[in-house]
């Protein structure tokens, strides 16, 4: 199975929270991505 890679703009629009949020929950280490 291949792994897709998605922006943090569609993952954005996907979750219902905002890019911000995203960032923010990134920094706070509660939703890290698996790879930058």
């Amino acid at each position: 199975m291949e792994s897709e890679m998605r922006s943090i703009g569609e993952m954005a629009r996907d979750s219902g929270l905002g890019v911000s949020a995203l960032r923010f929950y990134d920094r706070a280490g509660v939703l890290v991505p698996a790879w930058v």
